[in-house]
């Protein structure tokens, strides 16, 4: 990775702060998708006490309500006693007279179970909520915008989807209300956080986002110009994809001729304003980017089943048994007997020039010499390994093995004195990178073995065959052992992602990514700031200001690692302050 410092994931938080005039909109910037037993406080009226929960949280529907101790008065506009949710469009006038006013309100059905409301079908079902918030001046109009995904969740059935909450707002003047989808008084457009600096990968993806606020809802278009120059041009198709008060421009197959300092203008009918500070696109060689895992073997397959499922690579990409290979339903087993051992599709290193293979294993005693638990490549017609790559846990003189050999008859090969024989609990991360010259295996977090001669092209190899448990030896033996996850990754999987992998297990998988998302939550007097696990090395700077010159100061909290991301914990001031990650 780049170690150049850089500017990612800005997050605005004055969202969390206290303090707007009446006679104007509270506009809350949000985007977090919750599943399973997620939950999520809103602070509506952004006085620092949360007013409305939502999420999961154990119910078997998601929901929104009032449950929140301490909070001002509130209600969920909910379709009458039911408790449905109306599936409201954006324009839709929300006052005294839209729904009636409930302490919850359901996504997809009420409480016997019976649909509502309208969101119910599959995919993403993109809608508004009506809100209302009484204190000692009156009620309060105000909306929540949300995503939910019921893709695969039959009628009346209570499986949970997922349900993101984009952004909400809130009418400040008593008794007045609030069009759905309103972000702001009758205006010029005002951009609340720039689009944030990123890094690229050639022939990958980046993605810039702005946050902008304006009624009528804003037109954007982006531009970009020559890094440091001051001069832009409009790009075409430069509108951006425009999701609430958040437009996003999203760059593809990315190539040196992206790299550029990029702009945004926002308009409407009342005037237009462009983003102050460009945003700068660094686009890196593909051989930095992060690792991608492209596929995934969990064997969480039915017990009994002949094929596995690659959850990453799809259809295509499932494996299927041989011999006496069994499925347990969370493990793939090889008793080591003659033909036992499991197939993937040919063509699974797809050319690749950096490659890393990890796997969760127990080797059982007794395994002769020179079992494999996999080999990718070919044959030579007399049953003999051509080309490609191998790994074997247990060969001659209790050593294990790593090997890779090209079509040209260039090999080499990497290992040490300590066979796995009878051993449970292994990690075993390898990593093939013929760009670096790299070939190595890890046992847990540690490098273990020691590299014997110049590194061949793993580009240069007949993918073919495709093995778990099998040699490209025709006369070598059989593993015997379980195998319970099987990941291949294009590129090298760094030394701090293989420690984090070991820490979680092979049930869990953390995403890496080259921009990590900076997301923030309150609860009560607390704002916690965090982003992916897979995303280390960054700290948290902070400005209170987007204004001229910006002065950012780096928070002395150290991040901590909690369930699989990063999080660092403050005091809310009551005050605006915006947040970056930095590397």
């Amino acid at each position: 990775m780049d170690t150049t410092k850089k500017a990612l994931a800005l997050l605005s938080t004055s969202a969390l702060a206290a303090g707007a005039a009446h006679g104007a909109v509270l506009y809350t910037p949000v985007n977090i998708t919750l599943s399973a037993s997620g939950k999520l406080n809103l602070d509506l009226n952004q006085d620092g006490a949360p007013d409305f929960q939502m999420g999961f949280s154990g119910a078997p529907k998601p929901f929104i309500n009032n449950s929140v101790a301490g909070a001002t008065p509130s209600y969920v506009l909910s379709g009458s006693a039911n408790q449905g949710l109306p599936l409201t469009v954006a324009g839709t006038m929300i006052d005294g007279s839209y729904q009636s006013a409930q302490s919850t309100g359901y996504f997809n059905k009420n409480s016997g179970g019976t649909v509502v409301g309208g969101w119910t079908a599959s995919g993403d079902i993109e809608g508004y909520v009506g809100l209302e918030l009484t204190d000692g001046t009156g009620t309060h109009y105000g909306w929540a915008h949300f995503i939910f995904n019921a893709n695969g969740v039959p009628d009346n059935n209570k499986d949970t989807g997922t349900l993101r909450l984009v952004d909400a707002a809130m009418e400040t003047t008593p008794d007045v209300g609030i069009l759905a989808g309103q972000t702001a008084e009758t205006g010029a457009p005002v951009v609340t956080v720039s689009p944030a600096s990123q890094t690229g990968y050639l022939g990958g993806n980046a993605q810039l986002t702005v946050i902008a606020q304006g009624f009528p809802a804003p037109t954007f278009q982006w531009r970009a110009g020559a890094v440091g120059s001051g001069v832009y041009t409009n790009l075409p198709n430069g509108a951006g994809v425009t999701d609430g008060a958040f437009n996003t421009l999203k760059l593809q197959n990315l190539t040196l001729a992206n790299v550029a300092d990029y702009v945004v203008v926002v308009s409407n009918a009342h005037g237009a304003v462009t983003s102050s500070i460009p945003a700068k696109l660094t686009v890196l060689p593909a051989s930095d980017s992060p690792a991608t895992l492209v596929h995934r073997y969990s064997f969480h397959d039915p017990a009994g089943s002949s094929t596995f499922v690659d959850s990453v690579g799809g259809l295509d990409w499932n494996g299927a048994l041989q011999g006496s290979a069994a499925l347990t339903g969370s493990s793939l087993h090889l008793d080591g007997s003659f033909g036992c051992f499991a197939s993937l599709p040919p063509y699974i290193t797809s050319n690749y020039t950096q490659m890393t293979v990890e796997f969760w294993t127990d080797i059982a005693p007794g395994n002769p010499v020179w079992t494999r638990v996999f080999s990718f490549g070919d044959q030579t017609g007399g049953g003999t390994k051509n080309s490609g790559v191998d790994y074997c846990p247990y060969a001659g003189g209790n050593y294990q093995n790593l090997d890779l050999s090209d079509l040209t008859g260039a090999s080499t090969y990497a290992n040490n004195n300590a066979g796995l024989n009878g051993t449970t609990n292994n990690h075993i991360t390898v990593i093939v990178d013929s760009v670096k010259g790299a070939l190595c295996y890890y046992n847990g977090v540690s490098v273990v073995s020691t590299l014997n001669g110049a590194v061949p092209s793993l580009a240069n190899s007949n993918d073919v065959d495709n093995w778990i448990g099998a040699s490209l030896v025709s006369s070598d033996p059989y593993l015997a052992g379980t195998i319970y996850e099987f990941r291949v990754y294009q590129g090298v999987l760094p030394v701090q992602a293989i420690a984090l992998n070991d820490a979680v297990g092979p049930a869990n998988y953390i995403q890496l990514s080259a921009n990590p998302t900076l997301k923030a939550a309150s609860s009560g007097g607390n704002v916690a700031l965090f982003w992916p696990a897979s995303n280390f090395g960054f700290a948290v700077q902070s400005t209170s200001t987007l204004s001229g010159a910006p002065s950012w100061t780096t928070l002395t909290n150290a991040p901590a690692l909690v369930g699989t991301n990063w999080q660092v914990s403050l005091t809310s001031t009551g005050a605006a302050r915006f947040f970056r990650l930095v590397h």
